[in-house]
């Protein structure tokens, strides 16, 4: 095949971005119309429940298809002045009073957010919801970390209409990676969200393959990307629990490592050395949120899984108090370093396990995700 010189890699290069919404999504008819009625009475302030759940496996599709789902009423959404989404993601705000905080400054711009607990500023969002009377839909993503850690604070926002008006308490959108979570949950929690909750599929090779067709016809030229580089993105997609948001990175990252080479298309090398930088469960930006104590804990862990797979809690711990006397810092107590390593290990930063046979005594050992060590390198600047 013969190139025309010059030639333009991408169409449209937004159009591999992960917050961009396709005008179809494939394989996802099912749940379109379930959370489409369920959003749209949250937009009017009506029906018998306020609380939704989708569970799926990373890059699944919730995100994109809850976006999709409000674009879609955007013509209905757009003449109620009252609506308001406010989308939080737990994995950045993790305590109840970062999600208080971030609810009560996407509702109301002119208030000072200085001094008040979280039942407080959850207090004063819903007397500014029934004030100005707003409809808010929140939506809490990569909620996983709330379920398992404080199912408490789930189960009060789920309750306010107990002490609230029912009018003017939000409608909120729950989404987790692990479906066995509403086994293990309250019953009292289990009980509101029965009846609206939905698991998103994995996606078979086929269908990543047509997804993919058609993200790559909306961004690449046409001569830009062969079949054989789109083969290559649909088999790192699958065998990673068929994680097409994956596979839209490697395409949007190998495009743009091969237009930078001047090359008129996307070769293997360029995906070989883009999969260097990212990760098919962890994301950069969840990673540069973490704090400075968790991030100097993970980058002890990727010097010691350098020559071992599993390290013992009291090696960790060495090796991060090592590093914090390179760096002139104070080491956290012994029992902050445990709580650290829980937060971690749920927000799947890290794995952690009990030790077996053949270990004398009982100890947790940790390990990175599988091939994540280089992410971390290359990531991690402390």
């Amino acid at each position: 095949m013969v190139y025309k010189l010059n030639q333009k890699m991408f169409r449209n290069k937004n159009k591999l971005r992960l917050d961009y919404i396709p005008s179809q999504i494939f394989y996802r008819e099912l749940y379109i119309d379930k959370l489409l009625d369920f959003v749209e009475r949250a937009s009017l302030n009506f029906g018998d429940s306020k609380y939704f759940m989708i569970s799926g496996s990373s890059g699944s599709g919730k995100t994109m298809l809850i976006n999709y789902v409000i674009r879609k009423l955007e013509p209905k959404i757009d003449k109620l002045t009252s609506f308001k989404v406010v989308s939080i993601n737990c994995k950045h705000d993790r305590t109840p009073g970062m999600i208080s905080k971030t609810i009560l400054s996407k509702i109301s711009d002119n208030i000072s957010l200085k001094g008040y607990s979280s039942e407080e500023m959850l207090s004063k969002s819903l007397h500014i919801i029934k004030k100005n009377r707003l409809n808010v839909l929140i939506i809490m993503e990569n909620s996983d970390i709330f379920f398992k850690q404080n199912p408490q604070f789930i189960y009060k926002m789920m309750r306010l209409n107990e002490v609230f008006p029912r009018s003017s308490c939000p409608s909120i959108i729950f989404t987790v990676q692990n479906k066995e979570l509403l086994k293990k949950i309250d019953k009292e929690i289990f009980g509101i969200l029965v009846g609206n909750t939905f698991h998103m599929k994995e996606y078979n090779r086929e269908q990543i393959k047509n997804v993919l067709r058609y993200r790559s016809s909306e961004a690449f030229n046409y001569e830009s990307i062969s079949e054989k580089i789109i083969d290559i993105c649909v088999e790192k997609a699958y065998l990673n629990k068929s994680n097409i948001k994956y596979a839209i990175k490697l395409l949007l990252l190998s495009g743009t490592s091969a237009d930078k080479a001047k090359c008129s298309q996307i070769k293997e090398e360029h995906i070989q050395n883009v999969s260097l930088n990212i990760h098919p469960e962890l994301d950069e930006s969840d990673l540069n949120n973490l704090k400075l104590t968790e991030k100097m804990i993970l980058l002890a862990l990727t010097d010691l899984s350098e020559t071992t797979e599993f390290v013992s809690m009291g090696k960790l711990k060495s090796q991060y108090n090592e590093i914090c006397k390179k760096n002139s810092m104070k080491p956290i107590n012994h029992t902050w370093f445990w709580l650290t390593i829980r937060d971690l290990a749920d927000l799947g930063f890290i794995n952690k396990r009990l030790s077996g046979k053949g270990m004398r005594g009982r100890t947790t050992l940790i390990s990175l995700p599988e091939n994540s060590q280089s992410f971390f390198r290359n990531i991690l600047l402390i």
